[in-house]
């Protein structure tokens, strides 16, 4: 999160990384904090949730390129599980300029 708030202030606030319960893990096991969301891949779950599928598109493409052009740290293993949609909290704008629809995408495994 770090990269994102120094090297991509612009989609800062729309990509998050759940919280780490240092406490709770070890070596082995990563106890994070539980999320309510859409997976990426879930088409019907996203649009229940006002969100626009272009918008998730968008977002992943640009918060992926952002990783690999900019931060030269990229997350290694993004799949359905581990890429997350949710929308904003009320009354937020989106990136794009939407002021009903706004999502933040949730890296879970990093």
């Amino acid at each position: 999160m770090d990269n994102f708030r120094t090297l991509s202030p612009r989609i800062a606030d729309y990509v998050y990384a759940p919280r780490v319960y240092w406490n709770l893990s070890t070596s082995r096991l990563l106890t994070m904090e539980y999320m309510e969301a859409a997976q990426v891949n879930d088409l019907k779950s996203i649009q229940r949730l006002g969100i626009q599928p272009s918008d998730v598109v968008n977002l992943v493409s640009e918060t992926f390129a952002e990783m690999m052009f900019k931060h030269g740290f990229v997350h290694c293993d993004p799949h359905a599980a581990n890429l997350l949609v949710r929308p904003l909290p009320s009354g937020r704008r989106s990136i794009f300029g939407n002021p009903f629809i706004s999502i933040v995408i949730f890296y879970v495994s990093c």
